[in-house]
């Protein structure tokens, strides 16, 4: 049985690194674990660099400078980075989310995980078959068993 591709929202990568519980932690421990593949592009890696180096987040979290390296280098070195593709079949309510859908599509990736309603809303659209869009529990519990 082939690995599950999956493209990760930022925003649960995010998550998933400065707080280490809850499903999107558990998202990347399964990532690192070899249990599905994760998709992404430089413009999400530019995205989730930025996010990480705000003062808010290290002065709540202590993210080091060295932390972020190591985790963006570890991404570039085990996810398959692809340059998103020039279109989308569907239209997405928030623009700034086209990105991910189309992440996804150039990575044939059979997953888009979010907790982004704008995102969500378009699993089971025909246009997308056979991507899903899951929350972090919908992937967790019905994809990944560790």
């Amino acid at each position: 049985m082939k690995k599950p591709k999956a493209v990760v929202d930022t925003n649960l990568l995010v998550n998933g690194i400065i707080v280490p519980k809850g499903n999107p932690y558990f998202l990347l421990e399964a990532w690192r674990k070899g249990l599905f593949t994760l998709v992404t592009s430089q413009q999400q890696l530019d995205k989730l660099e930025e996010v990480l180096t705000r003062p808010k987040i290290y002065k709540t979290y202590h993210l080091l400078p060295k932390d972020i390296s190591i985790i963006i280098q570890l991404i570039n070195q085990k996810a398959v980075i692809v340059l998103p593709s020039k279109t989308s079949p569907v239209l997405v309510r928030d623009s700034k989310d086209t990105f991910v859908i189309q992440t996804a599509l150039a990575g044939k990736a059979d997953y888009i995980v979010s907790g982004d309603k704008d995102l969500l809303v378009l699993n089971n659209d025909a246009k997308l078959t056979p991507l899903f869009i899951l929350t972090a529990s919908e992937f967790r519990s019905s994809i990944i068993t560790i």
